[in-house]
Order: structure tokens, then C-alpha cells, then sequence
């Protein structure tokens, strides 16, 4: 009768063959990113980098630009004030989901003496790289919540244009998680004496001006959902 022992060691042999292959794989695979510079800089490379323990970006013009970091909260920012037409500000955060997936928002913010331009976009890391989320993680954002109600949003159906002019000023957090966002009614400023209005569409910049409330609103991200919702209202600078 054939004892099973040359059996039980070709089996063992096997084993640590597809072990030692499995841990080859698994180190060669690159690993994804941790911190919120890591995230930042998959999307846009070598764009942060750090000297003598802080952190910097190329200016527009010429020369850098340093880098507010908070690798413990997951949040940079910084501001360029370009040749001093207008100032360029970058915000990033990271969200985690209850799944322990990491979210990145950037919010581009451009800003001058007329107005403020803000623009948020989400990612994540997938296949090894950074793929932006473009549906189902903000709600349904419009200038209509900053418009008290006494207004006749009704009589606007024609102009619709009008409140589109209107800005949506986006702040990410760097303590808490929730984003909070305000009007920028300013905006709407120069369309009273736009030469492509007509009177009664300069009329209803008017009335929207007037009609502005100086309310900031949070958007409270949901670990589960992996998605903001309404959070608190509150009039600015409280």
C-alpha cells in the first residue's frame, strides 16, 4: 500500500508556491493613495510638493506658492493672486463613506471685485486612478432657495437666464464634513445695465437682488449614502 506522504508534501510544496506567487502579486500591485495630498496629486501630478516640512504649488506667473496641508483632517488650500486681475483659490477635502472609501472634492474658486465663480467636482480611486463622480453625490442645487418667499418665483418662467447669472459661493470644510454654500447676488449686478437686457428683464434683476437673503446652507455628508444632503440654515456670518 502507497503511504499518502509524498502525497502531503507535493501538496505542501504547492502551497507555498502559490503563496510566495500571491505576495509577489500583491506587492507589485501599486497601493492607492492615503492622504490628501496623495489624492491630490494622482489627479493632477506633481502638482503639491514639500520643501524643508511645507508644502507648495507652481504660481501662475512664476515661482510657488505654499500649500495649506491638514494631512490629519484631510483638507489643503491655497490662493494664487495671478498677475492681480482676480485671485485663483483650490480647496480639496476628503469624505470617507461607511465603507471606508475615500471621496475628493476640489473646488476651483475664482474670484474677483464683481463676483465669485465656484467650481466642485468629486473623485475617487478606482482601477488605479482618479475618476470623477459626476451624478447622484450633491443634491439639487439652485439660486431659488436664497430667494425670499414673498417673491413671485412664478413670473420668472420667462427668465430664467436672469437667476442662472447668479453664483453659488461653495465652501469645503476642514473640520466637520459638511459643505456649506451661500449666493452671491452680486453677480446679478452688472445684468441692470447690461446692454442685452431689455426693462423689464433689468427690472427682474432688480427684484432678485432685493429679494436675496443672506442665508448660508449646510450640505451634511452621509457616510451611508455616500452623499450630502440639506443640513442646517442660518443667516451669514453665524
Amino acid at each position: 500500500m502507497k503511504q499518502p506522504g509524498g502525497t502531503i508534501w507535493a501538496m505542501i510544496l504547492v502551497g507555498f508556491l502559490v503563496s510566495g506567487l500571491s505576495a509577489k502579486v500583491a506587492a507589485e500591485k501599486p497601493k492607492g493613495p492615503t492622504t490628501i495630498v496623495q489624492f491630490y496629486n494622482l489627479l493632477n501630478p506633481d502638482s503639491i510638493k514639500s520643501q524643508k516640512d511645507k508644502w507648495y504649488t507652481g504660481a501662475i506667473v512664476e515661482g510657488d506658492i505654499e500649500v495649506t496641508v491638514d494631512t490629519k483632517n484631510g483638507y489643503l488650500t491655497w490662493s494664487d493672486p495671478g498677475t492681480g486681475g482676480g485671485t485663483l483659490t483650490m480647496e480639496a477635502a476628503l469624505f470617507v463613506t461607511a465603507d471606508k472609501r475615500k471621496i475628493l472634492a476640489t473646488n476651483r474658486i475664482d474670484s474677483d471685485s464683481l463676483s465669485v465663480t465656484c467650481e466642485l467636482r468629486f473623485y475617487q480611486y478606482k482601477d488605479e486612478s482618479m475618476q470623477e463622480i459626476k451624478s447622484g453625490i450633491l443634491p439639487d442645487l439652485n439660486v431659488a432657495m436664497f430667494l425670499d418667499e414673498k417673491l413671485d418665483k412664478k413670473s420668472f418662467s420667462k427668465h430664467e437666464s436672469l437667476l442662472d447669472r447668479v453664483k453659488i459661493k461653495i465652501e469645503l470644510p476642514r473640520f466637520g464634513t459638511a459643505i456649506t454654500i451661500s449666493p452671491e447676488f452680486t453677480s446679478l449686478g452688472p445684468a441692470i445695465t447690461a446692454s442685452d437686457l431689455n426693462d423689464e428683464e433689468k427690472e427682474k434683476a432688480r427684484q432678485v437682488i432685493e429679494a436675496g437673503l443672506p442665508y448660508t446652507i449646510d450640505l451634511n455628508w452621509d457616510r451611508k449614502k455616500g452623499a450630502f444632503t440639506f443640513g442646517k440654515k442660518a443667516k451669514a456670518g453665524k
